[in-house]
């Protein structure tokens, strides 16, 4: 087949377009990438420029003076408390109206009385006992003085007859019959003491100011001797039982007692140790005054913490403020005025890290940082953490931060801010 010579002409022109385009661009590319090696970009500088900062709250470091309180709980209980027993038998015939469970009595108000006609009668008859022995010891004194003098009487008559003659026996002198009498006569006196105060004993009557805390009989109830009719318990003060440990017992003074000491309020130069006890009625929280008045003379066998003792004075006198009567038994929050630290720095609790140390802010030139320092503490409590300054690495006018830190290090750039 022969190919027309127009066609091969035109495949012979385009050949070369071909060759040329390629070449064309690489050519173009080459001169581009010259050019920006050649001409490299630069990034524009600002002199202007601030690193980041963190931005934290301070708070001036000072010595103060720091009241240590100490947080404690414990149950009301009496001062005194005791059951009433029946020293004689018979019929409740009377119960007064202060012997109810919860009523008030005074010393020596009646409880209640036993009936007393059989001792009435053994009154009468102890008298009668007496009266008889009396007569029978004047009765022997008189034979006594008789014979002492008949003696005498014969004695004389013999010595007139310039006879001797030996001493008087005491039994002719009646001695033995004499202190016989005499037995007779204290017995009976005894007797008739003993039916006395059987006959006393039939009005059961209050031995101190209290309060019932129990009742177990009641009238026309026949009781014998011993049977307890109750159980009540001084209401002058109540006392509250309270554990403390070894760490808070550091910074307290507790009234203890010693050997040869009469009492534990014998040395008038002791300071007092104050006590405010809080329990809440439904929304409503009241407060009592109390003291610490001594301690247990033994730790507690499991927890190892010592038992003081506050007492509340006059715990049921009527309040302006409405506050119930405390009740034995009831729970609670003892807060104890402890000793006052005098020249210490008070750290707030959030601004202690990890319980070892604090960050301050470190200003140098016109750049503040952030820096750690470790503390111990010598006290905490759950709002603050009190630092000496002996043994502190803070000074006095340190800006310590309180706000929280999250994961900054030493050299942190900081900017303050004023506290909300």
């Amino acid at each position: 087949m022969t190919v027309p010579s127009n066609v091969s002409d035109r495949s012979k022109a385009q050949l070369p377009i071909k060759l040329i385009a390629p070449l064309a661009i690489i050519v173009v590319l080459a001169l581009v990438a010259w050019i920006i090696l050649k001409n490299p970009s630069q990034a524009k500088m600002h002199n202007n420029f601030t690193p980041p900062q963190m931005s934290v709250e301070v708070s001036t470091v000072e010595l103060t003076d720091y009241t240590v309180k100490l947080t404690s709980y414990g149950l009301v209980r009496p001062r005194t408390e005791s059951s009433l027993v029946a020293q004689v038998s018979g019929v409740v015939t009377e119960v007064s109206d202060r012997f109810q469970e919860g009523a008030f009595f005074e010393t020596g108000d009646l409880i209640l009385k036993i009936e007393g006609r059989d001792y009435k009668s053994a009154v009468v008859i102890a008298k009668a006992d007496y009266a008889q022995a009396k007569y029978q010891l004047s009765e022997e004194e008189a034979r006594g003085i008789q014979a002492q003098t008949n003696w005498r009487r014969m004695d004389h008559a013999t010595t007139s007859a310039n006879r001797s003659t030996s001493a008087a026996s005491d039994l002719v002198l009646r001695k033995p019959q004499m202190l016989a009498a005499q037995a007779k006569v204290a017995s009976a006196k005894a007797r008739l003491d003993k039916a006395k105060l059987d006959l006393t004993r039939t009005e059961i009557k209050a031995p101190y100011a209290g309060r019932v805390l129990k009742k177990n009989v009641d009238r026309g109830q026949y009781i014998s001797a011993n049977t307890k009719i109750g159980d009540i318990y001084a209401v002058d003060y109540l006392e509250v039982r309270m554990p403390l440990s070894s760490r808070q017992r550091e910074f307290v003074f507790i009234p203890e007692q010693y050997r040869y000491q009469k009492s534990v309020t014998a040395d008038k130069t002791k300071k007092v140790t104050e006590v405010i006890l809080k329990t809440s009625v439904g929304r409503k929280v009241y407060s009592w005054a109390a003291r610490l008045t001594r301690a247990e003379g033994a730790l507690d066998a499991v927890s190892r913490q010592l038992n003081v003792i506050a007492q509340v004075e006059n715990p049921y006198t009527q309040r302006a403020d409405g506050a119930p009567p405390l009740k034995i038994g009831q729970f609670v929050e003892a807060t104890i005025i402890g000793d006052t630290l005098s020249g210490v720095f008070v750290l707030p609790r959030g601004a202690i890290k990890e319980d070892k140390y604090v960050a301050i802010v470190e200003t140098k030139g016109d750049q503040a940082t952030l820096v750690r320092k470790n503390i111990e503490f010598i006290w905490s409590d759950d709002d603050n953490v009190i630092v000496a300054l002996a043994t502190g690495s803070l000074q006095v006018g340190d800006q310590l931060i309180i706000s929280p830190l999250g994961d900054a290090v030493d050299g942190t750039l900081v900017k303050v801010r004023l506290p909300k």
